[in-house]
């Protein structure tokens, strides 16, 4: 499953693209990545896009990604996250995630277009 991993510091905004099958050692891989392109620094919204998922997230998947989270609970408090969908069941694996984090206090909305997601995270520039 390639996933592509962006951070736009201008923005304060991290994207994640993902295709193909989800495998969770890559998943997880992802969010490592993006911890180490933004380093320490709070305030980072993340724009994750599984429009070309093959299968959505398992429940064990979702566990993991939330456990990885956990770990940087203080960092992304307050942060948002809109994830775009195309499926029913991903939509709601990812209401389902949605729920887990909000006591982290991260803010999860599920979209099925980037301009709804983009509005949510008050964003103005399309991912590439």
């Amino acid at each position: 499953m390639p996933i592509t991993t962006e951070v736009d510091h201008k923005e304060r905004l991290i994207r994640f693209k993902v295709s193909g099958k989800l495998v969770t050692d890559e998943m997880l891989a992802a969010i490592d990545e993006a911890f180490r392109l933004v380093g320490d620094e709070k305030g980072y919204d993340i724009l994750s896009d599984h429009r070309e998922l093959e299968t959505p997230a398992d429940p064990s998947q979702i566990e993991a990604v939330i456990g990885r989270m956990s770990d940087r609970e203080q960092q992304f408090a307050g942060s948002r996250a809109a994830v775009i969908v195309a499926q029913k069941a991903s939509y709601g694996m990812m209401r389902m995630l949605a729920a887990r984090v909000d006591p982290l206090g991260i803010k999860v909305g599920v979209f099925w277009n980037l301009e709804d997601a983009l509005h949510f995270l008050d964003k103005k520039t399309p991912a590439p």
